[in-house]
C-alpha cells in the first residue's frame, strides 16, 4: 500500500505471510558414514514501512523499517535510510 502524503512525501506499507516446508536429506560423509537431517517447518510474517521524501526534483531520501517474525526464528528487524540522486 502506498499513499502520497504531500507533494514531496510518500509512505509505503507492506506485509506478507509465508511458510517454509522442511524435508529430509541423507548423505555419506567420508570417515563418518551415513548422515541425515531435516529442516524444520516455519510459519512467518514479513512487514515493512518506508517513508520517502523528495527534497529536489533529482534527489530522494528514504527511511525504512522492515522485519520478520516467525515460529522458532524469533523477530528480526532492519532499520535504515537511503539517498538517491539522478542526473
Amino acid at each position: 500500500w502506498t499513499a502520497q502524503l504531500g507533494d514531496a512525501v510518500d509512505l509505503t506499507a507492506s506485509g506478507a505471510v509465508g511458510a517454509t516446508f522442511g524435508s529430509g536429506v541423507t548423505g555419506t560423509v567420508f570417515g563418518v558414514g551415513q548422515v541425515s537431517g531435516a529442516a524444520s517447518t516455519v510459519v512467518f510474517a514479513e512487514y515493512g514501512l518506508r517513508l520517502g521524501l523528495e527534497p529536489a526534483p533529482n534527489s530522494r531520501i528514504d527511511a525504512f523499517v522492515q522485519g520478520t517474525t516467525g515460529t522458532g526464528i524469533g523477530t528480526h528487524a532492519q532499520i535504515g535510510a537511503g539517498y538517491r540522486m539522478t542526473f
